[in-house]
């Protein structure tokens, strides 16, 4: 079904269509009429051929009959039974049935006395009748039944004869039979002739299913209604049954029967009627077969006139798709428009695709405007990569140098820490000393000479920590100068991601994280400062500190002598300078915690300037194949005539 067109799909569909209903149509009308035909044969025609076949025989028979009466009331005759038949009476009542076979074609005219056996005629005395050879006279003389006359049927000479026996009666009682004989051989051969279809029968039989008339002739006479063919299971229902009555029987060759009857009262006899029922049909399947050759006819003519107007209907959609072809196929020219014609779905559908077309056209030149500016985009976002990275990577080298530098700071730190602690181990012991000053002046004295050079190594150690803590402020200088570099750059970068839309993005996320990175290392830079600056602070206090205590050491030198009156200034001052050495200890301890604190840091901005760098490298990447694939799309674009 899928290579199939429309049209032919539609084709398809209609004749198939058609096919079920004009097929389905005739088999019903063929059963319906197949039914109506059997009703009219078994309702209508075989009844009427049956009472037909009936009142052609009693027809036939009721002037017999008459004349048989006739013949056993006449008074002359009943009167001459009854005085015992004299000859002298027989002339006339010969001469009588000589007139009554002239006057009514009858073959025999009898007079039967039971009284002397004598069976009269027109020859006189024609024979004598005896019980239990003429069975036909004494069954009826002996019936109680009171039956009037009887018919029966002589096959003798190969001519069918009837006989109309009339019962004589004088007083009462039944004395004779008088009656007369005809040739039915006329009747015999209508019915034997008669034909139902091309092979229907019909036959007579006595109501006890003895056969009388057939068309197969003697063969048949005689035969019950049971051995004749199909006839076996439905011979006594049709046998017993009142009226007229009518089924089917199938035959031994398989031959399916309509088979009806009715009753004859007059001659007490049963006409049947035989008939294949597929001649019922005969002249049904002639019609239907000329009608199915006409259907095919209609049929094949209605799919031809309906193929031309698809064709014609489809006319408009082959030009649309033609025309989508030109397009797909061709130079992509979207000024190409169908005609439009009327206002039926057809020009409906053409008037659609025009507006779609000219929609697509629309959009395509936005595109290739759009092409033009991301084209541009993309190489403003290159070159400001490139120029980023450079810049990246040139604030990673100037961090590699800060993180050499607060190195060299945190070792500094750490050894200032050392010596604050031998100081603080000094100034202990000078104050023990000083305890013991009383006794060794001496001891005192020397110790107060160490005490001032140690005074005066440990002032130039602060002041040395106060330079290096200078030289810490210029780092952290250029650690400020570098973020805020960086703060610009990323600013700049993220500008330029927003400019680039979609494709810069992620550009943008990374250049955000760089812009926080330094704003996070600038205020770490600025708390380095603040703590620095109190270093310093610090360590100018405790110079100046230094300085009174060895320009007092000086003073304790030279009043040596004075030693045990300045003993307990020396052992203030002793207890100053712990104090002081402890703080410059604890100082110095902190500013190794924060060079170490600030080694971190440096070290995450020279890990954050490598993935910076790896960054704006992909971003460099990146905006090479935006820049590529704008090229890529204007070429496409391109390929649009608009």
């Amino acid at each position: 079904m899928n290579n199939l067109t429309i049209a032919q799909k539609l084709m398809l569909c209609i004749g198939l269509t058609l096919v079920v209903i004009v097929g389905g149509t005739a088999i019903v009308q063929y059963r319906l009429f197949g039914n109506l035909i059997t009703d009219r044969v078994t309702q209508s025609e075989l009844p009427a051929t049956l009472d037909s076949i009936r009142n052609d025989i009693n027809a036939t028979l009721t002037g017999p009959v008459t004349t048989a009466r006739g013949i056993a009331t006449n008074p002359y005759l009943k009167s001459w039974l009854a005085d015992g038949e004299p000859d002298s009476g027989l002339q006339d009542a010969v001469a009588y049935f000589k007139a009554i076979q002239q006057q009514t074609g009858a073959n025999t005219v009898f007079y039967v006395s039971e009284q002397s056996g004598n069976y009269y005629g027109t020859g006189g005395v024609e024979r004598t009748v005896e019980r239990g050879v003429d069975t036909w006279f004494y069954n009826l003389v002996d019936e109680s039944n009171r039956v009037p006359f009887r018919l029966d049927l002589d096959t003798e000479g190969g001519q069918l004869k009837v006989f109309i026996n009339y019962i004589i009666e004088l007083n009462g009682e039944r004395v004779g039979v008088a009656g007369v004989g005809y040739t039915l051989a006329e009747m015999a051969d209508t019915i034997r002739n008669y034909q139902l279809g091309e092979s229907g029968i019909l036959f007579l039989t006595s109501t006890e299913g003895q056969v009388t008339v057939h068309p197969d002739g003697e063969a048949v006479a005689g035969e019950t209604v049971a051995n004749l063919p199909g006839l076996r299971e439905v011979a006594s229902e049709l046998l017993d049954g009142e009226g007229y009555r009518s089924t089917t029987t199938t035959g031994a060759d398989g031959v399916e029967y309509l088979v009806a009857a009715t009753e004859i009262p007059l001659v007490n006899w049963v006409a049947f009627a035989q008939i294949p029922r597929a001649e019922l049909f005969a002249d049904l399947r002639g019609a239907f077969s000329a009608i199915a050759l006409g259907v095919v006819l209609i049929i094949v003519a209605s799919l031809v006139l309906i193929g031309v107007l698809l064709r014609t209907l489809l006319k408009p959609i082959r030009r649309t798709a033609d025309t989508m072809r030109d397009i797909a196929q061709g130079e992509g020219d979207l000024t190409q428009r169908l005609p439009v014609h009327g206002r039926d779905e057809m020009s409906y559908l053409a008037s659609q695709f025009n507006a779609f077309v000219e929609k697509v056209q629309n959009a395509i030149r936005r595109v290739g405007e759009s092409t033009e500016q991301l084209a541009t985009s993309a190489e403003e976002l290159t070159r400001v990569a490139s120029e980023t990275r450079g810049g990246v990577q040139k604030q990673s080298m100037e961090t590699d140098q800060i993180a050499s530098a607060i190195n060299e700071m945190t070792a500094t730190v750490q050894e200032m820490s050392r010596n604050g602690s031998e100081v603080e181990a000094a100034a202990s012991e000078a104050d023990k000393h000083a305890q013991e000053g009383s006794r060794v002046v001496q001891t005192t004295i020397d110790s107060m000479r160490d005490l001032a050079r140690e005074i005066e190594d440990t002032g130039n150690a602060v002041n040395d920590l106060a330079e290096r803590s200078k030289s810490i402020e210029t780092v952290l200088d250029v650690i400020h100068d570098v973020t805020e570099q960086t703060n610009l750059l990323a600013l700049n970068a993220a500008i330029e991601a927003a400019r680039a839309g979609e494709h810069g993005r992620g550009f943008a996320v990374v250049a955000e994280e760089v812009r926080a990175l330094a704003q996070r290392s600038s205020d770490s830079a600025e708390q380095i400062r603040t703590m620095i600056d109190e270093l310093v602070d610090g360590t100018r206090s405790s110079v100046e500190r230094m300085n009174r205590s060895r320009e007092r050491s000086d003073s304790t030198m030279s009043q040596a002598g004075e030693a045990g009156e300045a003993l307990h200034t020396i052992q203030e001052a002793v207890g100053r300078i712990h104090d002081q050495v402890t703080q410059i200890a604890t100082a110095a301890e902190q500013q190794g915690q924060v060079a170490q604190e600030i080694n971190r840091n440096v070290t995450g901005i020279v890990e954050i300037s490598a993935h910076s760098s790896e960054s704006m490298e992909q971003t460099e990447v990146a905006s090479a194949e935006l820049a590529r694939l704008g090229e890529q799309l204007r070429e496409m674009v391109s390929q649009f005539k608009v």
